[in-house]
């Protein structure tokens, strides 16, 4: 069994660190595997605490707090001797349905890793096919990459739409030895999350 503490930085904020804190205290002999992740985009739910049997989500508990790490570890330790996986002394810290069914109905792209990898963990990221397509352009001339992005479609997230490749080839035929590319990460929008949600759950360098 496995407990994976989501901290993206609204998990951090609610508390989750803590709470894996007091989790990790109890679990002197390594009886529960212990990972994190990041933000799955129900920061209103954090601190959430996914409960793993191998590979698959048995259990989301949400809205966690420092004082439910020792009932939590107690029955996610004890589940295992038991052979069971349906944690009936959590209940009340499971995920409602009217918001486990709200997140089963999205269609992730961009977003299809988040508060499903471990974004510390160079392993897990190269697993999800990580680092696939900086390799496949290595072998590529940059005029090569550029039709292909133009043919793909690919623009801004943001309200433009400006078309990537457009940027880059203008970037390309710059005059000048030194080149920059800058990663605008401003999110200045109200309410738009999505690019924080990417950088901090889909492979990052850890803030600490």
């Amino acid at each position: 069994m496995k407990l994976v503490f989501g901290e993206g930085s609204c998990g951090i904020a609610a508390g989750a660190r803590k709470v894996r804190a007091a989790v990790e205290k109890l679990n002197a002999d390594n009886a529960v595997g212990i990972g994190i992740t990041g933000c799955i985009g129900m920061c209103y739910l954090e601190p959430i605490v996914d409960v793993y049997d191998g590979g698959t989500l048995v259990k989301r508990l949400v809205k966690v707090q420092e004082k439910d790490a020792e009932r939590i570890y107690k029955a996610v330790s004890e589940c295992g001797h038991a052979g069971r996986v349906t944690l009936p002394e959590l209940a009340d810290l499971e995920i409602k349905a009217e918001d486990k069914e709200f997140l089963e109905k999205q269609t992730r792209i961009a977003l299809r890793h988040c508060g499903l990898i471990d974004p510390e963990d160079i392993a897990a990221y190269e697993a999800v096919d990580g680092y696939k397509a900086i390799r496949k352009v290595l072998a590529m001339t940059p005029e090569d990459v550029i039709a292909e992005i133009k043919t793909s479609g690919l623009a801004g997230r943001g309200g433009a739409g400006f078309p990537t490749w457009f940027k880059w080839n203008a970037a390309r035929n710059a005059k000048g030895d030194q080149k920059y590319l800058i990663c605008n990460a401003d999110e200045g929008d109200p309410g738009a999350f999505m690019d924080r949600a990417v950088i901090e759950s889909d492979r990052r360098e850890h803030p600490r």
